[in-house]
């Protein structure tokens, strides 16, 4: 079984605000996995520095409150490791990693606040030497800090302060000009690390992007790649295939007219040459259809397809192209059911010569590949958004997901498995769905194994009338 099934539009891109506040969420996630990984290496030099200020004013300070201040800055320093490594183990991906923002939050910022805090506890205390060198160690943790922190802005405007400033403060506490000078000089420093954090931040995010942005450019290259390539193919299949659905036809003419031409048949052969000039009037109509729908696609493509609209009543368009197919309908034994009448069948407003088209396409399609015996239903309604659906039904084989995904492509014929031998180009169906376009409608594909295929036809309210003045619209 092969059917002949049309492209079906891509969904709408998403909004410029939805793609930015998507890539934004993104460039968070990324932050927040690039804050675990600057966080390992702290979370071993942190200890290494606390133990180093422990054992250089042990000797001169009250030892309750260090040892106190040591334990508590250990444990920040173990709750952050323990983090740390839970994150390891899970590795969460996409909107999840935005959860573990505020447990890295909490190391980032309780760790620079314990450091902060020795200096109103301890520096006081300390002869002038052991004061540099708690200065030495604050500074060079606040430092350290920017790189370590800078993924995350929140953490920036709040570690560096909370670090440095109660070291300014506890100066400005003692006294005298020299140390007046040093907080001043710490207050500047503080004011220096926060602008490098805030810019080593503002680089990271625009890396991020660039980076995103380039792994969508890659997509989209590869996508368009193989879109081109599966094009190509579908241009070369269509093309193999249209050779002999031209050749074929006209072999037929130039054959049964040589024929004719050459008198074959002696002068008494008038019913011979007739029977053979109806096979040649034949195969010019169905050459004439080949070109016609080559023609009327390849407006339809470059919007050149004009609708030539009218009012009509749906049901005697519906009944005539069922008239149309009867005669095939019977020698292929399949039985064509047409719409229940009812009163108040629709009046539309539309071009209806395309619209017969649509629905002898349709029709001829689903009868192709429905085995004798089965049955092709027509019906319509209207829809709920005051539209009209008009389906072809059939009972056929029907397709797989994969079979109708691959079928989606125009010029593709996809093999059904119904072992029927039949002839088709592959533009009837991308056709139909081009002029349902063009009286902004669509073509709606539905179909499973075993339980046949069915072709909806949505049309707008608009093409839903009662009365309405006959207008003429371009398409494109």
């Amino acid at each position: 079984m092969q059917w002949d099934l049309a492209v079906q539009e891509d969904a709408p891109l998403s909004g410029n605000t939805d793609r930015q506040a998507a890539l934004d969420r993104q460039i968070e996630g990324d932050l927040v996995e690039l804050t675990w990984r600057t966080n390992r290496l702290v979370t071993v030099v942190g200890p290494i520095a606390a133990l180093a200020f422990l054992a250089g004013v042990v000797s001169e300070l009250e030892p309750v409150g260090l040892w106190l201040w040591f334990a508590a800055i250990n444990v920040v320093f173990v709750a952050r490791a323990v983090v740390l490594v839970a994150w390891s183990r899970v590795r969460p991906e996409g909107e999840r990693r935005l959860r573990w923002r505020k447990y890295f939050y909490f190391g980032t910022f309780l760790v620079p606040a314990m450091w902060g805090l020795s200096g109103p506890l301890f520096l006081h205390q300390l002869e002038p030497l052991l004061q540099a060198f708690h200065l030495a160690i604050v500074v060079g943790i606040a430092g350290g800090l920017v790189g370590t922190i800078s993924t995350h802005k929140p953490s920036v405007l709040t570690s560096l302060p909370v670090i440095l400033l109660p070291l300014a403060g506890s100066f400005i506490a003692i006294g005298g000009q020299s140390y007046l000078i040093l907080a001043g000089l710490v207050g500047i420093y503080c004011f220096y690390t926060l602008s490098v954090g805030l810019g080593h931040h503002r680089t990271i995010r625009d890396s991020l992007r660039l980076r995103v942005e380039r792994s969508e450019l890659i997509e989209q290259l590869r996508a368009a790649r193989d879109a081109a390539e599966q094009a190509n193919q579908a241009k070369s299949s269509f093309l193999a295939n249209m050779s002999h659905e031209l050749r074929t036809p006209l072999n037929t003419i130039l054959g049964f007219s040589e024929m004719i031409k050459l008198g074959m048949f002696g002068k008494k052969s008038e019913s011979r040459q007739i029977e053979y000039a109806g096979f040649i009037h034949d195969s010019g109509t169905h050459l004439l259809d080949l070109i016609n729908d080559i023609l009327d696609l390849s407006k339809a493509e470059a919007g050149k397809l004009e609708l030539h609209e009218e009012q009509f009543n749906l049901r005697p368009l519906v009944e005539n192209c069922i008239q149309l197919l009867a005669p095939a309908a019977e020698k292929a034994d399949i039985k064509v059911v047409g719409p229940v009448r009812k009163a108040g069948d629709p009046v539309l407003l539309a071009d209806e010569r395309k619209l017969r088209q649509i629905l002898l396409n349709l029709l001829s399609n689903a009868m192709k590949f429905t085995p004798a015996g089965g049955s092709v239903t027509v019906s319509y309604k209207v829809a709920g958004n005051g539209g009209l659906s008009l389906a072809i039904a059939d009972t056929g084989v029907g397709l797989t997901p994969k079979q109708l995904e691959m079928a989606m492509q125009p010029f593709v014929q996809v093999d059904g498995g119904y072992g029927k031998t039949a002839q088709g180009t592959g533009l009837g169906l991308p056709l139909t769905r081009k002029l349902a376009e063009l009286h902004g409608g669509r073509l709606e594909m539905r179909s499973s194994p075993g339980k046949g295929t069915t072709a909806i036809v949505h049309l707008p309210a608009e093409r839903l009338v009662e009365t309405k003045p006959v207008r003429k619209r371009a398409a494109g």
